[in-house]
């Protein structure tokens, strides 16, 4: 139950729609995606974490529109950012571990963000809670398959999630019946690491990785370490963007998780870690 200070707050969008002549293997019309997307709404509602969003209502608008009901604040990480506050090993390490104790909880779920950042990262108003909002938009769009947009933030998802997107898109329409059954997950618990470990990376330096450079930066970004076969993008990443002589590197918070962030940033899926605590 939510106490009585907490706000609610409103995320709107739209299912995607099926074609007039689309019929299921039975010849009857196929359940739209916003009844689909409604209906696996329902777990969501179940989960119950001091630092995730809860989940309260959905409703159908018109034209498959949809609004989802969920606790909400105002702040969030990114707001610490521009601010231009000056963080302590502590309370990075706070809200660090909060982060991770919420995946750790998903995954026993067996649900996987795949849309984690700053944004998604809401702040209470004493700012020392954090609580990870829109953790089940992928979940309950079906792993994107029931909307038309695609989810997650570029700046934060992992590389191979850019791939994965590509070839299970492409798996899902080749079928006969994509919408009849059920689709298994293709995300998994490691993409939200690589996600905390920009996070981490961003709270150190005290501003975002890729500034207001435009999505296609980490896409490439990502591409190339693919392509390089490294183990830690750690390096790149900074090279990429300037920073691999900043003076925020030389800082002792910014050493202080130095070796984590890399482990979170391994570009082997297999090696990347999961679960861990700082």
């Amino acid at each position: 139950m939510l106490v009585n200070n907490d706000h609610l707050g409103v995320n709107t969008f739209v299912a995607s729609s099926h074609g007039n002549d689309q019929c299921g293997t039975n010849g009857l019309p196929l359940t739209p995606n916003s009844i689909v997307i409604i209906g696996r709404f329902q777990y969501l509602k179940t989960i119950e974490h001091p630092n995730l969003c809860r989940y309260i209502d959905i409703r159908k608008g018109t034209h498959e529109r949809l609004l989802v009901v969920s606790e909400y604040y105002e702040r969030n990480l990114e707001c610490i950012l521009n601010e231009k506050q000056l963080l302590s090993i502590e309370q990075i390490q706070r809200w660090s571990h909060q982060i991770l104790y919420a995946l750790i909880y998903l995954q026993e779920k067996q649900l996987y963000a795949r849309n984690i950042s700053l944004k998604n990262i809401r702040l209470t108003q004493s700012d020392q809670i954090v609580k990870i909002q829109n953790y089940g938009l992928w979940h309950m769009t079906q792993y994107g398959t029931c909307v038309s947009f695609p989810i997650g933030d570029p700046y934060y998802l992992a590389p191979e999630c850019f791939a994965l997107d590509l070839t299970f898109k492409a798996f899902v329409k080749a079928s006969s019946s994509p919408h009849e059954a059920e689709i298994d997950d293709p995300a998994n618990a490691k993409s939200c690491i690589w996600s905390f470990g920009i996070i981490l990376l961003e709270l150190c330096l005290g501003h975002r990785l890729y500034g207001k450079q435009p999505v296609s930066v980490p896409v490439s970004a990502s591409v190339r370490c693919l392509k390089l076969n490294v183990r830690s993008a750690l390096d790149i990443l900074l090279r990429q963007n300037a920073l691999d002589q900043h003076e925020s590197l030389k800082r002792n918070i910014t050493q202080f998780f130095l070796p984590i962030i890399r482990k979170c940033l391994n570009v082997h899926v297999q090696d990347r870690l999961v679960g861990f605590l700082i």
